[in-house]
């Protein structure tokens, strides 16, 4: 749009006669230009839409943060329409500040602090493009706004527009490394897993497994905070914006101090942070993708392919990002080796063996790269004195082992385990521990035994005994007893008056038992005026904490005849 130029010149002459001191010939000039009006769209994303965050956009000559030209609130899908009424021409810097996204690895809502910023440029407000505003957009803006530090000095010379273009595409061309695909961090539209897979033939895939990575990073600083002291991936984003301040991926800021993660002083950058630690995020990052059905196992060994995106990202050396002095290293994607093995009285049992009483586990790993963590993922049961032992799986213990075995992702396994010893998941109590190494490899290991199941015995009446009256003089004796490897819950004892044999037609008496841990006891002399002559059936019942039940076959058929009477000698009976 042309601007329209009034010019206007008032010339004011006075004669010699009638004023006696000649003045230099005065004039006005009066510039009147028209505003024009612009629109600036885009979105705001962490790999994930940032919604309600405040976008604005300044003047961005000299490259430095100018008057506020206009802003605008992003929607749930991080969209934001900027509307410019302005004189201004010249580059745009579009900040955003405040709102909240959902985490892409720990899938929390993450709320960003007043004092952080997610920042983009553009080489002149007359660009029509879309333009994104992310993590990588920021880092590129820092090296923009960066004074010093500049490898290549023919960079710092460029006019503002050319400067932008160079340093955006510098951070574009890193994040490619050696993708067949052009990366454009400023153009790429969002792409939500949630919607559609992520395929490395989409150029739009590779930004997208890079805000991964930073998460992976940022989820991977957040277990090394001891005093339990939030790492984000936007605080990640900060601390990288600071290390560039100097334009140089070092871990240092322009004046050399120590750049650290968050508030505290626990975790700091350093040249790797974008180097190793990047591709090792990236790929633990895809890892998850593809354990969602979200990415390809065969994408997968293509990004961790010796020479492909992942090892490129990894030994990227150019004096542009990277010291000269601080050489690349190999990145470390492979699992550490988790053994999980009983410890005491039980050291030497293998998996699934039938355990009674307290149960100890413990987990070692053999791991090149460094000490490994180790967790019992489930159930929750402490560590002891003991180096990662934990434990006790005691006989109260209460557990779903199909609900452990999912933890662990060792569903199928843990059923066809059962299978082949013919049990039941009832009978099983499992430990899911996981081994993490200082890369962030994962692995997760089942350890399993078995509870003995119930067990029931009943020693009086005896079966097919006929009680008669000189039997029942101190009531009707029921004892017995019941086993199981775990804790029973219930344990009682029930009489049925059965006129056909082994069918239990009517309750008529029934009592409990003494439980003492996984034992109970039954030893009882019982009122027998309930019981009239005629047969009956005692069954005995229980339950343990496992949810398993004795079985059916525990019980005693007797009669009761009061009417015979034991002479001497013979038996005497009524006559019919």
């Amino acid at each position: 749009m042309k601007n329209r130029l009034l010019l206007l010149v008032v010339v004011s002459f006075w004669g010699c006669k009638e004023n006696p001191y000649r003045d230099d010939v005065q004039g006005e000039v009066l510039l009147q230009v028209q505003a024009s009006t612009y629109k600036v769209s885009g979105i705001v994303e962490l790999g994930a839409p940032v919604s309600g965050t405040n976008v604005a956009a300044y003047g961005f000559s000299s490259l430095r943060k100018g008057e506020k030209l206009a802003e605008a609130t992003s929607n749930d899908d991080g969209a934001f329409n900027l509307d410019i009424k302005t004189n201004f021409t010249g580059p745009l810097l579009l900040v955003a500040s405040g709102g909240s996204y959902r985490d892409l690895v720990t899938d929390e809502v993450i709320t960003i602090k007043p004092e952080q910023e997610l920042r983009s440029a553009t080489n002149d407000i007359k660009t029509s493009e879309k333009n994104s505003i992310n993590a990588w957009t920021t880092m590129a803006v820092a090296r923009v706004q960066a004074v010093s530090g500049f490898w290549d000095t023919s960079i710092a010379k460029l006019d503002d527009s050319s400067r932008i273009d160079k340093d955006f595409f510098h951070v574009s061309s890193f994040l490619k490394g050696s993708s067949a695909h052009s990366i454009n961090i400023r153009r790429h539209s969002l792409l939500d897993p949630k919607k559609e897979p992520v395929n490395l033939g989409d150029p739009r895939a590779i930004l997208h497994l890079a805000q991964g990575g930073l998460s992976q990073i940022a989820n991977k600083y957040q277990r090394l905070m001891s005093d339990g002291t939030a790492i984000t991936t936007i605080d990640l984003v900060d601390a990288l914006t600071k290390d560039l301040s100097d334009r140089l991926l070092d871990g240092k800021n322009s004046q050399g101090e120590i750049v650290f993660v968050g508030s505290n002083r626990h975790v700091n950058l350093s040249s790797y942070t974008l180097r190793k630690d990047l591709a090792e995020a990236i790929f633990h990052y895809a890892k998850r993708l593809n354990a969602a059905s979200k990415f390809s196992e065969d994408d997968l060994l293509d990004l961790a392919f010796p020479g492909h995106l992942l090892d490129s990202i990894a030994k990227d050396s150019r004096p542009e990002f990277f010291p000269e002095s601080e050489r690349a290293l190999p990145i470390d994607i492979t699992a550490p080796n988790i053994k999980v093995s009983f410890t005491g009285k039980y050291a030497h049992e293998k998996a699934f063996s039938i355990l009674d009483g307290d149960v100890f586990m413990r987990a070692q790993t053999e791991d090149d790269s460094s000490q490994c963590e180790i967790v019992l993922v489930a159930p929750k049961l402490p560590q002891t004195s003991e180096e990662n032992t934990f434990g006790p799986f005691s006989i109260d213990h209460v557990q779903n082992a199909m609900e452990v075995a999912i933890a662990c992702s060792q569903r199928a396994n843990f059923e066809a385990q059962l299978k082949q010893i013919s049990s039941r998941q009832e009978d099983a109590f499992c430990g899911c521990f996981e081994a993490r190494d200082a890369s962030g490899n994962v692995e997760r290991k089942l350890n399993c035994f078995l509870r003995a199941r119930l067990r029931g015995q009943i020693n009086a009446p005896t079966d097919g005994s006929t009680l008669m009256r000189e039997h029942l003089v101190d009531g009707l004796h029921i004892k017995g007893g019941v086993k199981s490897g775990a804790a029973l819950s219930t344990c009682y004892w029930s009489i049925y008056r059965s006129e056909n044999t082994m069918v239990a037609d009517a309750l008529v008496l029934e009592g409990e038992g003494n439980i003492a841990g996984e034992q109970c006891q039954i030893d009882q002399h019982v009122d027998t005026s309930p019981l009239a002559n005629g047969s009956y059936i005692l069954i005995l019942s229980a339950e343990d904490n496992a949810h398993r039940r004795l079985g059916s076959g525990v019980s005693v058929v007797f009669q009761i005849r009061r009417d015979i009477v034991r002479l001497p000698g013979r038996i005497v009976r009524p006559r019919s």
